[in-house]
């Protein structure tokens, strides 16, 4: 039905909140299970005039009532991220199906199911113990328990509405930029070498816009640079009309600091260094921030400030974060011992 009346939203709210009432029965939640790819095919592709939040909300309400539920949209949600982002996976190069809009989409929703995991039902605790104590019954506690939940998730997706609306425009401005290298498909790419390695590539003109944990670069028109000046907003060129050289995700990124003298940021992701070069200390400064502000946005908790956000947490909300990142660390590691396993041969396994 969600499907069938996807342009209606009258149908999909309803759906989504007469759903969300009657999760608690086996059936009801199985099933909601057996068509979560769907929901978050939905989810992710769906566009509309209306408020498309809709779905997410309901995911994020079921992700705080069942880990594995949240385990699982976070598995289907890693995969379109790798679908769609703008480099492949195995060797870097740039990926033919990057979507900004699915991308943009897949790391929002991501980093929201890991909010709802650890942060998510902060009375879950004192309904029970209400329950317990005869002061409420199981249905009020059930009632006041979906409507906890209900609120938590609508104020995950206004607070990305509010950022969205608050948010300083994307960055853009003409630099030096220092390509990436593409590893062969045997990996052979040597990751000894730094970005600023004038012999691992050389610095090219282009024009970039940061935004969206993208940074974007595109041919100059005419080919030639204005000399790295930067412009905040509105965007200098018609993008339409561009064409595009790399898009490079900021994923995972680590911004190294600007160097004082050439003013060049080094940019490390997962897959590969790259470099930025800019044309005072001033829009090295403006670069460098917005960069490690991209970076961060990727992710809801990422792996320099770990510790960090463990002291601020309860010790509930803990043992929920540590479990969430064992189930994906094990998971990952079964995954990759099997791909690795796969380019071997039969009797070398």
């Amino acid at each position: 039905l969600l499907w069938a009346f996807r342009d209606d939203p009258s149908i999909v709210t309803f759906m989504a909140r007469f759903v969300s009432k009657y999760l608690g029965s086996r059936h009801v939640f199985d099933g909601i299970e057996f068509y979560l790819p769907q929901l978050a095919h939905m989810i992710i592709h769906l566009e509309v005039e209306w408020d498309d939040a809709v779905l997410e909300r309901f995911a994020l309400v079921i992700a705080q009532q069942s880990m594995h539920f949240a385990l699982q949209l976070n598995w289907i949600l890693q995969g379109a991220l790798e679908d769609y982002r703008p480099d492949n996976i195995v060797d870097g190069s740039p990926n033919e199906n990057y979507s900004p809009l699915f991308y943009a989409r897949c790391l929002t929703l991501k980093k929201n199911v890991e909010r709802v995991v650890v942060y998510g039902k902060p009375r879950a605790a004192e309904l029970q113990r209400l329950y317990e104590q005869g002061q409420i019954t199981k249905q009020e506690m059930n009632i006041l328990d979906l409507a906890d939940r209900r609120f938590n998730a609508l104020q995950i997706t206004s607070h990305d509405a509010e950022e969205l609306n608050e948010k300083v425009g994307a960055l853009d401005g003409e630099l030096l930029v220092q390509m990436p290298n593409v590893m062969s498909a045997h990996g052979d790419h040597d990751k000894h070498k730094k970005a600023g390695d004038d012999k691992f590539n050389e610095f090219q003109d282009r024009y970039c816009v940061l935004e969206k944990s993208v940074l974007t670069c595109y041919m100059i028109p005419g080919g030639c640079s204005s000399g790295g000046g930067v412009n905040p907003s509105p965007l200098k060129y018609d993008r339409a009309s561009l064409k595009l050289d790399r898009a490079m995700s900021l994923e995972k990124a680590t911004i190294g600091d600007p160097n004082s003298t050439t003013f060049e940021i080094e940019i490390a992701t997962p897959l590969y260094p790259f470099a930025l070069r800019c044309a005072s200390e001033q829009d090295a400064k403006l670069w460098h921030r917005r960069l490690q502000e991209e970076a961060r946005a990727s992710a809801l908790f990422s792996e320099t400030e770990d510790e960090k956000i463990k002291q601020d947490m309860t010790q509930d909300q803990l043992e929920r974060y540590e479990f969430f990142q064992k189930e994906r660390e094990f998971v990952f590691n079964l995954t990759k011992v099997a791909e690795d396993l796969r380019m071997k041969e039969r009797d070398e396994r």
